[in-house]
């Protein structure tokens, strides 16, 4: 994508579709029937929060995969990761991909809270990497991971058995299977893209 699209929607605080996706069919999302990344609890969750998500055995970040591959850094794809209102189209917050291997997608509440309540008011636990404030959205909802598959660096979506699922370009996606992510694919929080509040766009530059 070039810089100029991009400044569209970041100054203006606006998404418009005719900037980021062409009006061609959208592709069928196809599960990959492949071993998922729930295959165990990881006790090593932030501040004691258990994860229900455990990495792939390829699992790589795509620093350290531009740095094994020696990419130089003006080859280099920059991911990215736009939250926007589904609705309004205005932009929440944008999430540069680069220096870990999965990025963790959950609902966030309570974080926004006023510094001064009182010590004991009931705040829920801040633990994912990219926060969405939906009800509808579970506290450990879906995992985007980069993997290395056949010497190349891929994307991927999976949702975390989330109580209402997820979707991909308005498709419901299989739970706890990875799906292969390409730029502009938009990921809503729930098995039907309507009843997501927010959505949240891929982006490769």
């Amino acid at each position: 994508m070039q810089e100029s699209n991009m400044s569209r929607y970041s100054q203006s605080g606006n998404y418009h579709k005719s900037n980021f996706r062409d009006l061609s069919p959208r592709r069928a999302v196809l599960p990959i029937f492949e071993p998922s990344g729930l295959l165990e609890r990881d006790a090593r969750g932030k501040k004691g929060t258990t994860s229900m998500y455990t990495k792939p055995a390829d699992a790589i970040s795509p620093h350290q995969y531009w740095e094994a591959t020696y990419t130089p850094p003006t080859e280099r794809q920059i991911f990215k990761a736009v939250l926007l209102n589904r609705k309004s189209k205005n932009v929440i917050a944008e999430y540069r991909l680069e220096s870990q291997s999965c990025y963790l997608i959950g609902r966030e509440v309570g974080s926004h809270l006023p510094s001064n309540l009182p010590y004991d008011t009931p705040r829920q636990q801040f633990f994912c990497d990219i926060g969405v404030s939906d009800e509808g959205c579970s506290k450990q909802h879906c995992v985007i991971q980069f993997r290395e598959k056949d010497s190349k660096l891929v994307p991927y979506i999976i949702d975390l058995d989330s109580v209402n699922g997820t979707s991909l370009n308005e498709s419901p996606l299989p739970k706890s299977r990875y799906v292969e992510l390409h730029n502009k694919d938009i990921i809503y929080f729930s098995a039907d893209a309507t009843e997501s509040a927010y959505e949240l766009m891929f982006l490769t530059v």
